[in-house]
């Protein structure tokens, strides 16, 4: 497995890894599949089809190129990245833990991206698996490999929206443990721009 660097160039893995305790981190995880015969669903403007999926294999530390990003991030919708697309590599191979989802053609199908400091805290940054292979298991896999490679701290966080349309990314993340923070009797603010 080779990883690449903010430039996209392949890096010597063992230099990555002697760099720091991050690097090797974010290098952690197994490779993951689905198993053959999964469906996902392809939405056209007039009808809703059901598409076999063949396996998806989970990469871990590869960081995806600007086009793959920006068409992954476009597919849900997620402007306020796209807005910038030159930001979109930096931003995935600064993340403390990074993993991708690719279908058999090589299309990047998922990412979930983890920043942090490793020890006290990790924030699930993103989550997002393009609409035709949602509700599938894919973004429980790939947060699985997150939780596994980063959740071993005192805190860790997501965000997700509260739109109605949004419940099932809700209901995956109460799934896997997490709890809205007023449960915790905290509160959390946040400074956007």
């Amino acid at each position: 497995m080779g990883t690449s660097n903010t430039a996209g160039q392949e890096i010597n893995e063992t230099a990555y890894l002697a760099q720091s305790p991050q690097n090797a981190r974010r290098l952690m995880g197994s490779i993951s599949r689905l198993e053959e015969g999964g469906t996902a669903r392809a939405t056209s403007n007039t009808t809703e089809a059901k598409v076999k999926l063949t396996p998806l294999q989970i990469t871990v530390g590869q960081v995806p190129s600007q086009e793959e990003l920006v068409d992954l991030y476009t597919a849900v919708g997620w402007t306020a990245y796209t807005d910038n697309p030159a930001y979109l590599v930096p931003m995935c191979a600064g993340s403390l833990y990074l993993a991708c989802a690719r279908d058999a053609s090589g299309q990047l199908v998922g990412l979930v991206r983890a920043v942090g400091d490793g020890v006290s805290i990790s924030y699930i940054q993103d989550l997002l698996v393009h609409p035709c292979y949602q509700r599938q298991g894919v973004g429980g896999q790939l947060l699985d490999a997150a939780l596994e490679a980063v959740g071993n701290v005192r805190q860790v966080y997501i965000t997700t929206d509260t739109h109605v349309t949004n419940q099932h990314v809700i209901d995956l993340y109460l799934a896997k443990g997490f709890k809205p923070i007023g449960d915790y009797n905290c509160v959390t603010l946040a400074r956007l721009r």
